[in-house]
C-alpha cells in the first residue's frame, strides 16, 4: 500500500473519535476534501463526516470542500467514495485548491464557502450571560432607535444598534430584534450616494454590517445577493479618491486600521481567499513586518524610532531623546503621536515631548486594530502574537508610559486585550461600544 494511504489511515483513525466533537472554526478559502473544516483533509475522516451529515439532515460549513470531484454538485456518497479513492486505492487528488494549502475555488459553479462567522457564531452568543451590567448594555442599545441609517457618516452608530439587535436576537430568539437588523440592512444599501459621504464613513462601517448579515441573514435570497453585491461594490467605493481598499493600503493610521477591518470581514463574507491574504499580511506590515508590506505613505516620522523604516507600532526596545533623555517608545503609535486632536497642523506632536501627550487618536487606531485581530484570531491566525505582541506593547505604553487610560468608545478595547492576553488592565463595566465593533466587556467575561 502506498505510504500516503498509511499516514492517512493513522490520521483519520485517531481523529474518528473526535469527528462529532471538533468544533468549526471559521477560515479564509478551504482544503479540498476537508468536509467537517477542521483544517485537515483526512480521507477517512472526511469521508466518514459526509455521510453522517448527509444522512442526519444537517449541513456542511464549506460546500466547496465536500466537492471532492469539483463537478460543481455535492454528492456526498460520491464525493466520499471519491476521497476514500483518493486516500486508500492511489485514485485521482481533489481538484484546485487541493488538500494542502487553503485556497479559492476556480471552477465557477454555484457552491459556496463562507463558514458564516467572522467573528461571533450564533452558538458563541447563545452561550453567554444574560443578566449583569454588559448585558444590560447590549439590550439597551438594542432599545434605542434606528432612526436613518448612513454609511457615509463617520460618525453615525447605527451600525452599532444594528449589531446590538443581531446580538439579543440571536441571545433571546427574538424575531423582532432580527428582523430589525435585517431592515437597517436592507435601508444601508444605497446610503453611500450622496454628495456628503466621508471616505472614514464606510471604511468604519462597512465590517459592522457585514457581522450583522453574518447573524441575521435576510428574509430572502434576492435580499442576500443584493447585499453581497453591495459589499462588492463598497471596497472599491470611491470617495473623494479613497476607497476602503486603498486607505487601507496607504493610510497607517485609525483610517487604515479601520479600513483593514472591513476589508478583511468583506474578504471572509465574500469568501475571497486572495483578498483575504491581503489585507491580513497589510496589517502584518503595518504591525512591524516591513517584509511582508510597507507601502503605507507616513507622515513626519519624529516618532518613529527608525525613521528610514516606519511601522504602525514601534518595536520591541525602541527609544527616542526626547528633551535630553532616552525615553521608551516602544509600542507608541508614531502616525498617531505625532499629531494633536484639534490641531491643522498634521506634525504638531512634532517633535515628541515629555511628559508624553494623551493623544485620543492612538486608541483610535487601536480599535480598529483590534476589531481586525479578533476577526483574524477567529480564522485561527497568531495575530495577538504578532510583531512581538504588538498590539499589547501598544495598550502597555498608552497606559503605561504614556498614564493615558481610554475612555468613551475606547473603551471596550481593555476587554479584548485582557482576554486575548490574561492582562488585568482597569476596565469600564459597561464598556461603551466603539466605532464599528464593542461589547466586548459582555464576549469576554
Amino acid at each position: 500500500m502506498k505510504k500516503r494511504t498509511s499516514e492517512f489511515a493513522t490520521r483519520g483513525a485517531l481523529a474518528l473519535v473526535l469527528l462529532l466533537a471538533l468544533p468549526s472554526m471559521t477560515f479564509a478559502g478551504f482544503l479540498r476534501g476537508d468536509s467537517n473544516d477542521d483544517g485537515v483533509v483526512s480521507p477517512l475522516l472526511d469521508s466518514v463526516h459526509m455521510l453522517v451529515v448527509a444522512f442526519d439532515g444537517g449541513t456542511f460549513a464549506c460546500e466547496d470542500a465536500v466537492d471532492a470531484d469539483d463537478n460543481g454538485v455535492i454528492s456526498p456518497i460520491v464525493d466520499a467514495l471519491y476521497l476514500l479513492l483518493y486516500g486508500f486505492f492511489d485514485g485521482p487528488a481533489p481538484a484546485a485548491p487541493g488538500t494542502l494549502v487553503r485556497g479559492n475555488d476556480p471552477t465557477d459553479d454555484t457552491l459556496s464557502c463562507h463558514s458564516g462567522y467572522s467573528w461571533l457564531a450564533p452558538e458563541d452568543i447563545a452561550a453567554l450571560s444574560d443578566t449583569g451590567l454588559a448585558w444590560d448594555n447590549v439590550v439597551e442599545w438594542s432599545d434605542e432607535a434606528i432612526l436613518e441609517v448612513n454609511i457615509c457618516d463617520q460618525n453615525d452608530a447605527d451600525d452599532i444598534r444594528a449589531l446590538s439587535r443581531a446580538l439579543v436576537g440571536i441571545r433571546n430568539d427574538d424575531a423582532d430584534k432580527i428582523a430589525e437588523a435585517r431592515t437597517a440592512l436592507i435601508d444601508v444599501i444605497g446610503t453611500e450616494d450622496n454628495l456628503d459621504c466621508t471616505p472614514l464613513g464606510p471604511a468604519r462601517q462597512l465590517g459592522t454590517w457585514i457581522l450583522v448579515a453574518e447573524l441575521v441573514g435576510f428574509e430572502t435570497a434576492a435580499d442576500e445577493t443584493l447585499f453581497r453585491d453591495w459589499v462588492v461594490e463598497m471596497l472599491t467605493f470611491d470617495v473623494t479618491t479613497w476607497t476602503v481598499t486603498s486607505i487601507h493600503e496607504v493610510r497607517p493610521n485609525n483610517w487604515g486600521t479601520h479600513a483593514g477591518f472591513s476589508r478583511t470581514v468583506a474578504a471572509l463574507y465574500l469568501n475571497d481567499h486572495d483578498e483575504y491574504l491581503a489585507a491580513r499580511d497589510v496589517f502584518r506590515g503595518w504591525l512591524g513586518e516591513r517584509d511582508v508590506y510597507s507601502d503605507f505613505d507616513y507622515g513626519n516620522t519624529c516618532w518613529q524610532s527608525a525613521p528610514l523604516e516606519p511601522v504602525g507600532i514601534n518595536p520591541v526596545g525602541a527609544t527616542l531623546l526626547i528633551e535630553g533623555e532616552l525615553r521608551s517608545v516602544d509600542g507608541a503609535l508614531p502616525e498617531e503621536m505625532r499629531r494633536v486632536t484639534g490641531v491643522d497642523d498634521s506634525s504638531a506632536g512634532c517633535p515628541p515631548t515629555y511628559p508624553f501627550a494623551a493623544e485620543p487618536y492612538a486608541w483610535e487606531a487601536l480599535q480598529g486594530a483590534v476589531a481586525l485581530a479578533a476577526v483574524l484570531d477567529r480564522q485561527g491566525e497568531d495575530v495577538w502574537e504578532w510583531s512581538d505582541q504588538a498590539l499589547l506593547r501598544a495598550t502597555e505604553w498608552l497606559v503605561n508610559e504614556a498614564g493615558y487610560d481610554p475612555s468613551g468608545d475606547d473603551e471596550w478595547i481593555l476587554h479584548m486585550i485582557n482576554h486575548a492576553y490574561g492582562t488585568d488592565f482597569t476596565s469600564e463595566l459597561p464598556a461603551t461600544p466603539g466605532k464599528g465593533f464593542g461589547f466586548t466587556d459582555w464576549v469576554c467575561e
